[in-house]
Parts: C-alpha cells; sequence; structure tokens
C-alpha cells in the first residue's frame, strides 16, 4: 500500500497530513491509538511471515509507548488516578516510567502482590501477599530520605504516615448499606 493510500483509505486524512507525521509533525493523542490498532491488525494478518509479524508487533508497542509519554508530558509526570466517589475508594490507576531492567523486575513483583491484594477469596496466597506488601512498605520507610518518597509523602500524607503492618484496611460497605436501607 502506498503513503497515498494509507493515508486516504486506512487514515482518512490528506496525503500531506502523512507526509507531516513523517517529517515535521509527528501524530500525537489518540491518533497514536489508533496506529497501535493498525499494526495490531496487521500483525495478525493471515499469510505473515514471523518476521513480518515481529515488525507489526513491535509498531504497535512503540505507537503505545509514545501515546503513553504524550499523555505523561499533557499531564505533567506521573499520574496516580483516583475516582471520585461517595464511597471509600477501592481502586486507582497508576502510569509511570520504569527505567532499566532491575525496576522492571521490582514492578512486575510489585504487581504481582498488588494483583493477588485486589483479589476476592481469601487464601495462603493473600496471606503472603500481606507480607510481601509489608517488608516493600518497610523498605520504602527505610528510604524516606529519597526525593522521589519525599515527594509521595508530600502528595500522599495519611498513606504514608501509617505505619508497616501485615495488614491493610478493607474498604468500609457501611455507608453503601445505609445508603440502601
Amino acid at each position: 500500500m502506498s503513503q497515498a493510500q494509507f493515508a486516504v483509505l486506512v487514515l482518512d486524512c490528506a496525503i500531506t497530513t502523512v507526509g507531516r507525521y513523517e517529517t515535521t509533525h509527528p501524530p500525537q493523542g489518540d491518533l497514536l491509538l489508533r496506529l497501535a490498532k493498525i499494526a495490531e491488525q496487521e500483525t495478525f494478518k493471515e499469510g505473515r511471515s514471523p518476521a513480518e509479524q515481529e515488525i507489526f508487533n513491535d509498531l504497535n508497542g512503540r505507537f503505545k509507548e509514545l501515546y503513553i509519554q504524550d499523555a505523561r508530558e499533557k499531564l505533567g509526570g506521573d499520574m496516580l488516578m483516583m475516582p471520585r466517589t461517595d464511597a471509600e475508594q477501592e481502586h486507582a490507576y497508576l502510569v509511570t516510567r520504569v527505567n532499566g531492567e532491575r525496576a522492571m523486575t521490582l514492578t512486575i513483583d510489585f504487581l504481582l502482590v498488588a494483583a493477588v491484594l485486589g483479589a476476592k477469596d481469601q487464601n495462603d496466597t493473600l496471606k503472603e501477599a500481606l507480607e510481601a506488601a509489608a517488608a516493600m512498605r518497610r523498605g520504602a520507610d527505610s528510604i524516606r530520605g529519597n526525593p522521589i518518597a519525599s515527594k509521595l509523602a508530600r502528595v500522599f500524607p495519611a498513606l504514608m504516615a501509617s505505619p508497616a503492618k501485615n495488614e491493610f484496611p478493607t474498604p468500609k460497605k457501611s455507608r453503601q448499606r445505609s445508603k440502601k436501607q
């Protein structure tokens, strides 16, 4: 497919717009997600060689990464989004950049523990996750002088002030029950 065909048939834009994307004005925002989706669809197109699949899969990941970078820049840095509700906070979203293999490995470990903590069933795995979370908290407490830890302490003073324990508060249901009555 030519650049002109891609512009008109796939992106529904002018040919010169795609030219600008390639030279002076790279795509931003939701367009990056559209490009990621196109690359994802192309990855699994019938007849693709493994090498071609890898190229499109890499493009898919790269467009998504650029989207996140673009959002972080527009919002001014890392993001912790906690939806506003009348009830206790039961979930949040975190978007941050993690650099280096060691940091990525630790982040994956954290996400695994967080996934277990968010699970509904109460079993031995949950107990181990609580112990791991408490150990992470003790480690965080030991680095309070770190500039990043200090920034978090300013943003989340109540959270950072609570001691590291092997238990975490469960969301209060009393407010929800009283509304139903």
